[in-house]
């Protein structure tokens, strides 16, 4: 509203008048475009996936909720939690820019492509899916880690946990495929099957779906290696007394906690006992800790379940080394053989270790 002094009406006041309420109400118009541009630029689907901290696994010593169990158990454990990731979106339903945008002041929170964890065309449901196999798969593998370090004889199959694309297996093995033999020599072991794998047409004889199948290979050379491209693990056919309680959380991640927990579960040491411990790592069929995703957030979601103690891959030590607190204690182990080794010196009050990264 526009008000000349004195209620002197002229041709240069209503002028002046004239364009101030002009120039309002372009700027009324701008600032509404302005507002509704952003808001829908806000709410634009992004290409990007949102990590936090995710539900622990109480894995032994929570009473009823363990994860793992031993019915034959008589010793006293500590408590041994694994650690998830929450992924927020998905390629069916994509986060918001603004809600993406907002997360990055959250130091809980990690921002990730989405197609670093969803490969192009894959859905959430077949993404689900596969998670739960290996999830699966990294029970066997922990079982079979634990009964081999305590000696117990144990028989065991090899089983494709993977195939990998443009490789020769790709369209003729498949994830779950078990190995009975190659060009007619059984393959019991993963270091027979490495073995077996030589520059030439191969023939496989494959267990799938309770059905034999025969399968006819030529591997792929890299160098002075025979590749099928295949990700295999060996599963325990023996009968053992761990069991395990399914769950919502899928990956490999957990297959190192899940192996300490089976160790102690078989070995009645109770070398966990009066300890909290949290932790996360692949377990490769050798023993070997491998790399993980989502390391801080794991770590946060410990901290906040209350352990103050962690295991973790060597490689994911320096992502957590500048954001744990001050009274986390966490560890990188290479190995399962060294995970087992740190939690013996923590059960004697040794804490100042030299695989200690935070």
């Amino acid at each position: 509203m526009c008000i000349p002094r004195n209620n002197e009406i002229g041709f240069e006041v209503l002028m002046h008048c004239g364009l101030r309420s002009k120039r309002f109400r372009i700027g009324l118009l701008f600032l509404f475009l302005s507002c509704t541009l952003a808001g829908l630029l806000g709410l634009a689907p992004s290409g990007m996936l949102i990590e936090q901290p995710g539900p622990i696994l109480p894995l032994v010593g929570f009473g009823d909720k363990d994860v793992v169990k031993n019915k034959n158990l008589k010793t006293k454990t500590g408590k041994l939690i694994g650690l998830s990731v929450l992924l927020v979106g998905t390629p069916e339903a994509r986060l918001p820019v603004a809600y993406v945008a907002l997360s990055m002041f959250d130091r809980h929170l990690n921002i990730v492509p989405l197609d670093e964890v969803y490969p192009p065309g894959t859905s959430a449901e077949h993404f689900g899916q596969v998670q739960g196999y290996l999830m699966h798969t990294s029970r066997d593998t922990a079982v079979l880690t634990a009964m081999q370090r305590l000696g117990i004889p144990v028989l065991k199959r090899v089983v494709i946990r993977r195939v990998w694309k443009g490789m020769a297996s790709e369209g003729k093995l498949f994830m779950g495929d078990e190995i009975l033999s190659v060009d007619n020599k059984p393959v019991p072991s993963l270091e027979v099957l490495r073995g077996a794998i030589q520059n030439r047409p191969l023939k496989l004889e494959i267990l799938r779906s309770g059905r034999v199948v025969l399968i006819e290979l030529i591997p792929r050379v890299d160098g002075d290696r025979a590749l099928l491209g295949i990700d295999v693990f060996e599963k325990p056919v023996s009968k053992t007394s761990i069991e395990f309680v399914d769950g919502d959380v899928g990956g490999q991640s957990a297959g190192l906690m899940f192996a300490i927990a089976s160790y102690e579960l078989l070995s009645g040491q109770g070398i966990t006992d009066g300890l909290y411990i949290s932790g996360t790592g692949a377990l490769h069929p050798d023993g070997r800790v491998l790399e993980i995703a989502g390391s801080v957030q794991k770590m946060w979601a410990a901290y906040r379940a209350g352990s103050r103690i962690m295991l973790l891959p060597r490689e994911n030590c320096p992502e957590i080394r500048s954001v744990a607190p001050h009274d986390m204690f966490a560890y990188s182990v290479s190995s399962f053989d060294e995970a087992i080794s740190t939690i013996k010196n923590l059960k004697v009050g040794k804490k100042e270790l030299k695989n200690r990264c935070a």
